[in-house]
């Protein structure tokens, strides 16, 4: 098949890379499909001094933090068999971060915003 310009469809083939992610209000990036179950994480508080409390129904695998530009900031293994802990920020310049909690089959983004 030929297109207006000449070009072959087949040489098209695997031009375009690229990937689309939905992000919703809370931050939070899923694929819409009955059989992904939502991760269910409490992040508080969101307004944040200094620490920040998470509580997971799983067991948390690694936290995160990144700037809104996707640079990483911190960095935590969470130790085996926890599914709550305390994350000091202190330290960070204020503004707003994305907390990523990951356990060992979902994964989840919440914003938070640093005093």
């Amino acid at each position: 098949m030929k297109w207006q310009h000449g070009l072959e469809l087949r040489s098209l083939q695997n031009q375009i890379k690229a990937r689309v992610l939905f992000i919703d209000s809370n931050g939070n990036h899923f694929l819409k499909h009955p059989s992904f179950e939502e991760l269910v994480v409490d992040i508080y508080p969101t307004l944040v001094s200094e620490w920040i409390n998470i509580e997971c129904e799983d067991e948390i695998n690694r936290v995160q933090v990144l700037s809104v530009n996707g640079a990483l900031f911190k960095d935590l293994k969470v130790e085996p068999d926890k599914s709550k802990i305390e994350l000091s920020l202190s330290g960070l310049p204020a503004g707003l971060y994305f907390i990523r909690v990951s356990t060992a089959e979902n994964q989840l983004l919440r914003k938070v915003y640093k005093k």
